[in-house]
């Protein structure tokens, strides 16, 4: 059966029909446009509107004054929508047009007068933590926090982890090893850029449309920022073009609203792809250094790493991808022994946000060269010292959470097999080139929080689900489904999945960190629960049998020995609904706690444990041009444990594009600053892998023994870009001695990194 499911929106998608963002017309709709600050530090001492108001066409100019003077944050406190005293990036908005078209809000944005007062700035980590730097924050000590941190100047975070007697690890140790890893800003590059669709009915309530991978809390950052209650706000999730990570909190969202307030007609902002350049939040930039001390037999016994982090303008997600990486830092080993040291500062540029396992893909990058260096130097089979050291069931985390259920040694073990299988017969094709293969680990932290669904049926037995989240192209409406199908016996073409829409669905926290499948599968499942209870209520009473012998199959409820005795669930519901007790209706909902970590092991950390781990691995075949340094990848072995496959075509489109996702990173992908200000900020100049780059990607699914569903459930939409670029590195180290630490390996890097160029 799962072998030939069809994603529920695939028609819509195939055939052009598909509603996104940026193809919302309405009568009368207005045109916003965005004024950004083309200086990446500045007082702010005057914003004229007047002459743009006075343009014909032009039917409302907002600034900061047009908002309620407050601040939020994901951890702390410091963000406006648009900035009252100063400008602290290139692109910052500082005011919006709502006019009849295009073109006149483009005028109207010129003759905003905008008069500014250059200030010095910080534009890298080491400027920012310097002696007596511009502060890009005066204020920052009045700032709110949502939790206890360490900060002060421009550090906005300074978190440790303090496991074991890391000294004394070293000590014991017989080899030491020290490296530095720089990894660079990268975007998500989604091929939709932000857009929305803001309109006032004729009741007053606003109606927020706009692709989003967080509906409910798109809806949180508008009535806080517009100054309106929750229940005057609609939020429709649309079609999404691409999220990972960049659609997930409000940004452009309140600037519309407020301008559909302003004037009381339908206004629709869409970014340009420079805009969506400039003005989002991509991936942070890290400098990493860790010392790892290691037995001569591979035993890691002790790790020191120094995290440094470019948040830009804003906190943002800088703390908490800040706590990912020093969580992760040990790779998904036992590390008995570790201290560590994340330290997150605010420089002049745009300001940085979670990006497909934020933190992840940096920690693991470090982690996992410098394992495969340990392994080379101490003439160590790279799986060996992997498995020897990998994570087993009841071991603890850097921050003592437990690990009560993995097995990254099966996903090692597999990768293996798999290697001698996809990989025997690949070899160098050109005398030029020299081949080598590269492997690595990885593991995700998947957060809980609180999802909700409501199961509900028609008359002629179809169903409706209705679910909080967004399905932002993983496939999750068409899994959610799916649960419902097997469970009921229904068939997938008789269930309609509403999602995304915060007036027609119960709550989701959002589709982030993976969590969907797991944390909406379960609420699906008590749905479902509830439904099945009603049905049985009924059916034990029409068939004369104990509901405890009854089963759901083939669309019928029937007695599990004697499948003659049962009735139509489709008659069952007519029944009901119609005679004997009220509509089939049942909302399920699930909030999945942390696990405990050990408190005394940590300070300043953003949350320090995960209800669950998804672990995977990666082997990567490369060529390596030694006239020009150019990687080629050839193929790709992914291997993910994802407990139960609930939709397993869905995962292998996740597993492709995790892997496509994280070749950009490890090969091409690079914002380049100059002062603050991005000079490739178009796909002309912005190196995005495209189909040629991209090899034979294969997908290793592996699923739990007996696993339950939903309980056993794992995400692959994080997981499956964390190893990527390690894996590719130690390719690459395998095919020409030469250890790169620096992201992306571009040939240059690789060129000047090859033994017989090293000077």
């Amino acid at each position: 059966m799962a072998s030939e499911t069809r994603r529920l929106e695939a028609p819509e998608k195939t055939t052009g029909h598909a509603m996104f963002s940026g193809d919302i017309r309405r009568p009368g709709m207005l045109i916003g446009k965005i004024l950004r600050s083309p200086v990446p530090h500045a007082r702010i001492k005057k914003i004229g509107k007047d002459r743009a108001l006075a343009l014909p066409g032009v039917y409302a100019v907002i600034t900061a004054e047009d908002f309620p003077d407050v601040k939020t944050g994901q951890a702390v406190q410091d963000e406006v929508v648009m900035p009252r005293d100063k400008v602290r990036y290139i692109g910052e908005p500082v005011a919006a047009v709502a006019a009849v078209d295009e073109e006149t809000a483009r005028q109207a944005l010129a003759l905003i007068e905008l008069d500014l007062e250059e200030l010095p700035g910080v534009f890298s980590f080491e400027q920012s933590v310097a002696a007596g730097a511009p502060l890009v924050h005066e204020d920052f000590a009045a700032y709110k926090t949502t939790m206890p941190l360490k900060r002060g100047g421009n550090v906005c975070m300074h978190a440790t982890i303090n496991k074991g007697d890391v000294e004394q690890g070293f000590a014991q140790s017989d080899r030491i090893f020290e490296d530095t890893y720089t990894v660079p800003v990268v975007h998500h590059a989604p091929l939709e850029p932000r857009a929305v669709v803001a309109e006032v009915d004729h009741t007053g309530r606003l109606h927020v449309l706009c692709g989003t991978a967080r509906a409910f809390e798109i809806r949180a950052g508008v009535a806080l920022n517009v100054g309106l209650p929750m229940s005057h706000i609609r939020v429709t999730g649309t079609r999404v073009g691409g999220s990972f990570g960049q659609k997930g909190s409000s940004s452009i969202e309140p600037i519309a609203a407020l301008l559909a307030l302003k004037t009381r007609k339908p206004v629709k902002m869409e970014l340009t792809r420079k805009e969506d350049f400039i003005g989002s939040t991509p991936r942070h930039s890290m400098e990493i250094t860790i010392k790892t001390g290691v037995k001569n037999d591979g035993t890691l016994l002790a790790r020191k790493a120094l995290i440094k982090v470019d948040t830009g303008a804003y906190a943002y997600f800088g703390p908490k991808a800040t706590s990912n990486v020093a969580q992760m830092i040990s790779g998904p080993y036992y590390i008995p022994n570790l201290f560590i040291e994340g330290i997150c500062a605010y420089t002049n540029k745009m300001s940085c946000g979670p990006c497909r396992g934020p933190g992840a893909p940096q920690a693991h990058f470090a982690a996992e060269t410098q394992l495969e260096r340990i392994a080379r130097e101490l003439k160590i089979d790279s799986f060996e010292i992997r498995l020897k050291n990998a994570f087993k069931p009841n071991d603890t985390t850097a921050t003592g959470q437990v690990l009560t259920d993995c097995d990254y040694r099966k996903i090692l073990v597999q990768l293996r097999e798999s290697v001698h299988t996809h990989f025997k017969d690949l070899t160098a094709t050109d005398p030029e080139k020299a081949f080598g293969i590269g492997i690595s680990g990885g593991f995700w932290g998947i957060p809980g929080f609180g999802s909700s669904a409501t199961l509900r049926f028609n008359q002629d037995g179809s169903a409706i689900l209705l679910i909080g989240s967004v399905e932002i192209g993983t496939g999750s409406d068409t899994a959610m489904a799916l649960l419902v199908s097997r469970e009921l016996g229904i068939a997938l073409e008789r269930i309609r999945v509403i999602s995304g829409d915060t007036d027609m669905c119960p709550f989701d926290y959002g589709a982030i960190g993976s969590r969907t499948t797991q944390a909406m599968g379960v609420a699906v499942h008590k749905a479902i629960d509830g439904v099945k209870n009603q049905l049985l209520d009924f059916a034990e009473n029409h068939l004369e049998a104990p509901r405890d012998i009854l089963a759901f199959d083939k669309g019928r409820i029937h007695v599990r020995e004697n499948e003659k005795v049962g009735i139509p669930i489709t008659m069952a519901i007519n029944l009901l609904t119609m005679k004997k007790g009220g509509p089939v209706v049942a909302t399920g909902s699930n909030t999945t706690p942390s696990p405990p970590a050990d408190p005394r092991l940590f300070d300043s950390m953003v949350g320090a444990s995960s209800p669950f781990h998804a672990f995977g691995a990666h082997a990567v075949a490369v060529e390596v041009d030694r006239v020009t340094g150019k990687v080629d990848v050839l193929k790709v072995i992914a291997v993910h444990d994802v407990g139960k496959a609930v939709f397993r075509e869905g995962i292998e489109g996740q597993i492709q594009g995790g892997v496509a996702m994280g070749l950009g990173y490890a090969l091409s992908e690079e914002v380049v600053f100059s002062d603050g200000r991005p000079l490739n900020d178009s796909f002309l100049d912005y190196r995005l892998p495209t189909m040629q780059d991209v090899p034979r990607i294969i997908p290793v699914i592996l699923e739990k023994e007996n696993p339950r569903s939903p309980e056993d459930i794992l995400g692959v939409g994080e997981p499956t870009t964390i190893p990527t670029a390690a894996a590719v590195a130690n390719a690459v180290y395998n095919a020409v001695n030469a250890q790169i630490r620096q992201l992306p390996m571009t040939p240059e890097r690789v060129y000047w990194q090859l033994p017989e160029n090293v000077l």
